[in-house]
């Protein structure tokens, strides 16, 4: 009677709030039926590395500034060129008044020719100057153009690459930790049973919390990587809300001949972006030169000064080309050097899978503990995600050096 009269009261305090009768009767009456009210998630959707570039492009603001400069100087350049043609029809109609003004020969003639011939050459050589820079400042807009465009699809590549492999590095951590649990229940044991100091203990017991530590860090380092993407494709909370394409990239070693690397050194210094600036300054220079001393502002410039930027910017651009093509060597032993680092781990995996049979041996006949197996297992999926780790080092750095935009930074 009680269970009746407390059933009665529960449903009676049920409906006054709200809820249906029928959702808690079975549960109420002890039926095995229950209703969850469970909040249904929104399944991830599919990042693709091109759709993520795609974005990044799409929402890059040094390109739109670029486009909108690009144009503001091909209006400059179509306007200079109209320049030229007035001085020419201003040349012309200046020659047709000539004769108001003497017989050719006469002093008032040839003094009026000569005055019209400077002023033609000064107005021609100011609009080459013009010319000239700004023709330069378009070069250097359109290299900056497609090195930002190249610059987002590296980026974007090393993101997906770097999310890819630092959740790896947390997964493997993880289970670090946990093992990092069982070995120190094994420390206290031995500290127990007098096998090792309080200080051996201690020792042990600080290494272990050097990987929850570790956890921090790489946890922030991920978070890091997803706020860059973000900011690039301007996605909101891709790490909730997405799930990126899983890049997949074989690894093979790099190997080029001197002919070849040579030639990679130049095409870096060709279509570096440093050598691009400071050879639009030779250019600069050089038209200032070559229309010396009819440049328009500058009559107070001497010959020397003129001569002197001319070779001075000359020089810039000889040893941007220089820096370009160290920067690509620079890049090419670093890819040696990671080559030789992924064999040498290599070499390491085979002796721990090594030791992991002659220990599996050993614990089937009782020999040690199952923990020290675990141990020995762990070791060798460390060892394992650190090649990956030096792998996906190595395909970020090659590509950086096979795209000659970026060899010689």
């Amino acid at each position: 009677m009680k269970f009746k009269k407390y059933t009665a009261i529960g449903m009676a305090v049920l409906m006054m709030a709200g809820v249906p009768h029928g959702v808690f009767a079975a549960a109420l009456i002890g039926g095995a039926t229950t209703t969850k009210y469970v909040e249904k998630q929104e399944e991830k959707k599919l990042l693709t590395l091109e759709e993520a570039i795609k974005k990044a492009v799409g929402n890059n603001l040094a390109l739109k500034k670029y486009e909108v400069t690009r144009e503001s100087l091909l209006k400059q350049i179509d306007s200079s060129y109209r320049n030229d043609k007035s001085i020419f029809d201003a040349r012309e109609f200046q020659e047709g008044q000539l004769p108001s003004v003497g017989e050719p020969g006469t002093p008032a003639y040839e003094q009026a020719k000569q005055q019209m011939d400077y002023q033609f050459q000064k107005a021609m050589a100011n609009s080459d100057v013009v010319k000239a820079s700004l023709i330069s400042q378009r070069g250097s807009i359109d290299m900056n153009t497609v090195m930002e465009r190249e610059s987002i699809g590296i980026n974007i590549n090393r993101l997906f690459t770097s999310i890819q492999q630092k959740q790896k590095d947390i997964e493997i951590l993880t289970q670090k930790i946990e093992q990092d649990k069982k070995n120190i229940n094994i420390y206290e044991k031995q500290l127990n049973l007098g096998k090792i100091s309080q200080s051996k203990f201690d020792e042990l017991a600080l290494e272990t919390t050097k990987n929850a530590n570790r956890m921090t860090i790489e946890k922030s380092k991920l978070s890091g990587y997803y706020r860059e993407l973000e900011n690039a494709t301007l996605l909101s909370n891709i790490e909730k809300n997405y799930n990126l394409e899983v890049k997949v990239y074989d690894y093979a070693p790099f190997e080029l001949t001197p002919e070849t690397q040579k030639a990679k050194e130049q095409s870096a210094a060709d279509l570096s972006a440093l050598v691009s600036s400071k050879t639009a300054a030779v250019k600069i220079s050089t038209s200032k030169y070559d229309n010396y001393p009819y440049v328009m502002g500058d009559e107070n410039t001497t010959y020397t000064q003129v001569l002197d930027n001319k070779y001075l910017s000359e020089l810039e651009e000889s040893e941007a080309i220089r820096t370009s093509k160290a920067n690509a060597q620079k890049k090419y032993n670093n890819i040696q050097e990671l080559q030789q680092n992924i064999e040498l781990t290599k070499k390491d995996i085979t002796k721990l899978e090594n030791q992991l049979n002659s220990l599996k041996n050993k614990y089937s006949l009782g020999l040690i503990s199952k923990n020290t197996l675990d141990n020995s297992i762990f070791a060798l999926k460390e060892a394992q995600n650190g090649l990956e780790s030096l792998k996906t080092q190595h395909y970020q750095l090659r590509q950086m050096y096979e795209n000659s935009y970026f060899a010689g930074l």
